[in-house]
């Protein structure tokens, strides 16, 4: 079933938030598994918090661009010293978009290293430009 679909029969419910991957993000997801295995467990049950309460689910995260302020979350994965999971909402469509997640645990990791930024930026455009194919619904 493709998302579109499911996504339309959500904002007629009112149901649970529905999680959508951009192909960024799941290309960016395997390679974190890839490396970090032990990780899976713990990141797939982040992403599905973020699913289930989006809005205090996490910390908001400062983003440059002010159409993204006030939708950006972050979340610990693991713990505070362990990984981080950046997501953005549409409280209009009801999704959560997972957007980054970091390489390695908090004790490694800067986010100026990364350019989540401009994939936040990716990511929402495509969302809003409706290219509804470079999305997949994820059912973690």
């Amino acid at each position: 079933m493709k998302w579109t679909s499911t996504l339309e029969r959500s904002e007629s419910l009112n149901e649970e938030y529905k999680s959508i991957w951009h192909k960024s993000f799941l290309k960016q997801y395997n390679q974190v598994i890839k490396n970090n295995p032990n990780i899976k467990k713990q990141l797939d049950t982040a992403l599905r918090k973020c699913r289930s309460d989006p809005l205090s689910g996490g910390r908001m995260q400062r983003v440059l661009r002010k159409d993204l302020q006030g939708i950006v979350f972050r979340v610990h994965v693991g713990g505070r010293r362990g990984h981080r999971l950046i997501y953005l909402i549409s409280e209009k469509k009801k999704v959560v978009l997972p957007i980054f997640v970091s390489p390695s645990p908090k004790s490694t990791f800067r986010y100026d290293d990364h350019p989540w930024n401009e994939m936040a930026q990716e990511i929402y455009d495509d969302l809003t430009s409706e290219k509804f194919d470079h999305f997949q619904l994820w059912k973690g």
